[in-house]
């Protein structure tokens, strides 16, 4: 086995390949396939419902799934918002339809015609694929690409429509997104942190506490979500009660699920630990700016005298794990 004679990219008239520029399109993605940013190609219903969708102006990355095309990826560009017809049911049952961008190339692939004019295209679409089911994993990103690749489809998934029987119009509740941003970027901050001073959880609503078991960082432009994580430890226990913890940040109502706390009389001081956290959808008037994560408790009314059960020293300390990521939204 021999190289192809002219990589990219050599100059003096040699002529690249097609395959080749696919590769350095493979690469670039890093194997992915994906759109480009976080608002790409998005699929929604009409304003009044109707039957097809809108998607919007973006940039994706197909791979090749074609026979004998490993390793290559094709890169297309959508100036402007769009819109594709989406035929309604007529029979007994639900239907599920596939919202892709669609590339059709019939020099590696003879199932698609060369078009009028080779040289304007078009070679990318966006198509609907009918009676598209992955199964398990249903709505999801992956399981959508795999059956794409099993498929042997050169395509991105975009959104999987769930048309109920006898529907003549598309709803945005039947619409489930699954793009998935090819390159996303990230950042992680992991931090140890102690308590700063005695802390006592004493309020019904969210607080900051245990008390100095904060961090502040830049939140990129490009950052939609955060994954965020912490753990506290040495938490002093004086009585029964009952509470919750999450982390949050602070001068919002951004937050975790709560973990919930119910502890039982202690014999007399006890010291106990606590995992926390989830994912935090990051609106875009925080992205750009300095937040402050902090892990934050409140007391629950379940137990009348719950005010002030869990309390904090010098001895608790606490860790902060924040991942930002840029996701599809």
């Amino acid at each position: 086995m021999t190289f192809e004679p002219v990589p990219w990219f050599v100059g003096g008239g040699a002529e690249v390949s097609a395959e080749t520029a696919r590769v350095l399109a493979y690469q670039a993605c890093r194997g992915n396939g994906g759109i480009g940013g976080p608002d790409d190609l998005k699929v929604t219903a009409f304003t009044v419902p109707g039957a097809g969708v809108n998607y919007g102006p973006g940039i994706v990355s197909c791979i090749s799934h074609a026979p004998a095309q490993t390793y290559q990826a094709y890169t297309g560009r959508n100036t402007q918002q769009g819109t594709a017809p989406v035929t309604g049911t007529t029979g007994s049952g639900t239907r599920y339809h596939l919202v892709c961008a669609h590339v059709q190339d019939p020099y590696v692939d003879p199932a698609y015609g060369e078009p009028t004019n080779p040289k304007v295209g078009p070679y990318i679409e966006l198509s609907v694929i009918y009676d598209f089911y992955p199964g398990a994993g249903y709505g999801t990103p992956q399981a959508t690409a795999d059956l794409i690749e099993s498929q042997g489809l050169t395509a991105e998934g975009l959104a999987m429509i769930t048309v109920p029987a006898n529907t003549a119009t598309i709803t945005q509740a039947m619409i489930t997104d699954v793009r998935r941003v090819a390159n996303p970027r990230r950042v992680a901050e992991r931090v140890h942190l102690t308590s700063t001073s005695d802390d006592t959880l004493n309020l019904a609503s969210f607080e900051q506490f245990p008390n100095g078991i904060i961090y502040d960082l830049y939140v990129p432009k490009w950052a939609t979500v955060a994954k965020v994580y912490g753990f506290v430890e040495g938490l002093r226990k004086t009585k029964s009660g009952t509470g919750e913890l999450r982390v949050g940040i602070r001068d919002t109502t951004l937050g975790t699920k709560g973990t919930t706390i119910n502890e039982p009389a202690p014999a007399g001081v006890d010291r106990v630990s606590y995992n926390v956290g989830g994912t935090i959808t990051i609106p875009s008037n925080l992205r750009g700016t300095v937040c402050r994560f902090e892990v934050q408790g409140r007391y629950t009314t379940t137990v009348a005298t719950s005010s002030g059960f869990l309390s904090t020293d010098t001895y608790s300390s606490g860790m902060l794990d924040i991942t930002l990521e840029e996701r599809a939204l």
